[in-house]
C-alpha cells in the first residue's frame, strides 16, 4: 500500500467557525477511515486574514517560502484577486469556494 505520508493543507479565510468546523470533521473522516486515503494522515493550517487584503497577500508570500503550491480559501473576490496576483509570481494556485466575480473568467 506505499509508504506513510502526510499532507498539510493549508487554507485562509476570515475567521468564520463554521467552517473550521466542517474542515475537523472531514479531516477526522479521512484520518479514521483507512480506505479513503491508505497509510495517509491529512491535517490542515489555517490564516485568519480578517478579511485584511495586505494579511492574506504575506500569508500567500509566507506559503511560497514553504514551497506551497497550493491553497484552499478566500471566498471572497475582492481578497481572492489581489492574492491571485501574488499566487500567479508565486506559482501558488488558489481553490475558492465562493470567490465568483466576473473578472475571474476574463
Amino acid at each position: 500500500l506505499g509508504s506513510p505520508a502526510n499532507y498539510t493543507i493549508k487554507m485562509m479565510n476570515w475567521g468564520v467557525d463554521g467552517e473550521a468546523n466542517a474542515v475537523d470533521l472531514a479531516v477526522k473522516d479521512v484520518n479514521n477511515n483507512p480506505l479513503i486515503l491508505p497509510n495517509t494522515f491529512v491535517d490542515y493550517s489555517y490564516v485568519n486574514h480578517g478579511l485584511n487584503p495586505a494579511v492574506a497577500v504575506e500569508a500567500m508570500i509566507d506559503y511560497s517560502n514553504e514551497d506551497t503550491t497550493l491553497v484552499i480559501g478566500n471566498p471572497l473576490s475582492t481578497i481572492s484577486a489581489q492574492t491571485a496576483v501574488v499566487g500567479t509570481v508565486y506559482g501558488i494556485a488558489q481553490i475558492s469556494s465562493s470567490a465568483s466575480a466576473t473578472f475571474f473568467s476574463d
